[in-house]
């Protein structure tokens, strides 16, 4: 993050910087950036402002939207690259309202096939290139 703030005009010892602003809309807010901002930099300003992310892909080329249901979540992955890729996938499972991932479970609905769930609030699944990918996850209480 600090090499693309030193690209946009910080410099060392800087205390305060700005590179855009915050503007209220109706219920939301726009977020206007001075630059082509990287993904490290749009997940620390996402983080910065307490804007809740839901899910997120931290793979390149890759993004996800998620969206509640009346059994769980329905999680859309797409491969925006050529080739084939494990994407790995990000929830915030707080925001999703889960206190932990134990009974999650992550199943695609294109084929049946379980999404690997691991490291607390993260998945991964392998999505053809140019392709997508629908997942149900659902909390098991049985478990």
């Amino acid at each position: 993050i600090k090499e693309a703030l030193m690209d946009m005009g910080l410099t060392a010892g800087q205390k305060d910087f700005s590179c855009g602003y915050v503007r209220n809309m109706g219920k939301g807010r726009i977020v206007v950036m001075g630059s082509n901002p990287i993904p490290e930099l749009l997940l620390f300003l996402v983080r910065a402002l307490k804007i809740p992310y839901y899910s997120r892909a931290t793979t390149s080329n890759a993004l996800t939207t998620i969206y509640k249901n009346k059994s769980g979540f329905i999680l859309f992955v797409l491969n925006r690259d050529q080739s084939q890729q494990n994407v790995e996938i990000e929830l915030d499972l707080e925001n999703l309202g889960f206190t932990s991932h134990a009974g999650l479970e992550a199943e695609s609905i294109l084929n049946g096939k379980k999404a690997k769930m691991y490291d607390q609030a993260k998945l991964q699944r392998i999505v053809e290139g140019y392709s997508s990918e629908v997942i149900q996850i659902v909390k098991n209480d049985k478990k």
